[in-house]
């Protein structure tokens, strides 16, 4: 008997060790978050909504671009809540490399319209158009 207790310890080893690289095969962590980063801030928000951070420089990253975009509104960047869902947002501190990662709970009817400022968008489109005319060295152009 003691010896046929070594081979079926193996025999649940071996199999206990390929049924979890099975599991770990088909799990999938959140684009932005995996179990070793701490979520700062959990908080709902509605569509439509525009939420951004101010006094730093930061780049914004989301999970899913159906739920949520990054724009830019007189000149600063924002995330714009456009469905229902929920939405990882990773904030990175352009100042010291720092990560923060926030789970946006968005409530509300989906918002077609992408959040543009109308009031800058022609000079946002023109600044673009000339800086491509400056590298073919052609003059810029003016509203």
């Amino acid at each position: 008997m003691k010896a046929k207790l070594p081979a079926v310890t193996a025999l649940l080893r071996t199999a206990f060790m390929g049924l979890a690289l099975t599991a770990a095969a088909f799990f999938v962590a959140p684009p932005s978050v995996s179990f070793a980063q701490e979520i700062t801030e959990e908080s709902t928000y509605s569509t439509g909504m525009q939420w951004y951070i101010t006094n730093y420089d930061v780049e914004y990253y989301v999970s899913d671009k159906t739920l949520a975009e990054i724009v830019t509104i007189n000149g600063q960047k924002k995330v714009y809540f456009k469905r229902p869902g929920d939405v990882f947002v990773t904030v990175k501190n352009l100042g010291d490399g720092s990560l923060s990662h926030y789970l946006m709970h968005i409530i509300g009817d989906p918002v077609d319209e992408t959040a543009v400022d109308r009031g800058t968008f022609a000079q946002e489109v023109l600044d673009l158009v000339n800086s491509e005319r400056q590298k073919a060295g052609a003059k810029p152009l003016k509203l």
